[in-house]
């Protein structure tokens, strides 16, 4: 083989490699992929707020723990697990009084936060009903997803985003005169599932109209589809056909 044949051998293997090196390294192609699943919730979260007036922050404390210790046996006799029932937030502070000249402390209030998570749909209003006799206030019913069905469906939507961000990269691919070469990275993923707040009532303070609002609310309890959204951005290289 002279050396010309030899030169040039050479010289294509380098345009080769150069146009590969390009084509690899330095051109890319990204697209953003989107999804949205709806679900039917498999649990009900209802949220109680405990509360209490005293003389002192101690009478507050044991008035809210007689109280959620009520609640607590009301649900065990409903047969749910005691995990079910999850104390939440809980506060102590002191009263302040303006009588027109200056302020000054009067008495101590406190709240018990509590979530009763609730599988059976037709358990709920046995649930309210049961939470209100033992004193505490329904501030909130939302239908939800469990932690097994959120995993599920997280796993679902963002493979649908994968798939949709990989159809637009390549039809970005194709519309370039290329091809969709290999993955290069995968920058970001988000997921989203939210609740479905069915029930929310703020005035805490009037028991009475809460209570007949939210009994109404679960004897009238209907489900409704939650939504689950996932979205990825991804890099590919370009290739050649």
């Amino acid at each position: 083989m002279n050396n010309k044949v030899l030169m040039g051998i050479v010289a294509v293997a380098i345009l080769l490699i150069a146009g590969y090196l390009f084509l690899g390294n330095g051109a890319t192609v990204s697209a953003i992929g989107e999804s949205k699943i709806k679900a039917q919730p498999d649990e009900v979260s209802i949220y109680l707020t405990i509360q209490n007036t005293a003389e002192t922050a101690q009478e507050v404390q044991n008035n809210l723990s007689a109280v959620s210790d009520k609640l607590l046996l009301a649900m065990l006799k409903l047969d749910l697990a005691k995990e079910d029932v999850q104390l939440d937030s809980y506060g102590v502070n002191p009263n302040y009084v303006w009588d027109g000249r200056q302020q000054y402390q009067k008495g101590f209030s406190g709240y018990q936060s509590v979530i009763v998570k609730v599988k059976s749909f037709n358990k709920v209003s046995e649930v309210v009903d049961a939470s209100i006799g033992s004193g505490a206030l329904v501030s909130a019913i939302n239908f939800e997803l469990s932690q097994d069905k959120q995993n599920e469906y997280k796993a679902q939507a963002l493979e649908a985003a994968g798939k949709d961000a990989q159809i637009k990269a390549k039809a970005t691919a194709s519309g370039l005169g290329k091809s969709l070469g290999k993955l290069v990275s995968v920058q970001n993923n988000e997921y989203n599932y939210y609740p479905y707040r069915y029930y929310s009532y703020d005035a805490l303070g009037a028991s009475s109209e809460n209570a007949v609002m939210a009994k109404q609310a679960a004897v009238d309890l209907a489900p409704k589809d939650l939504e689950i959204t996932a979205r990825i951005a991804v890099t590919y290289k370009l290739g050649w056909f």
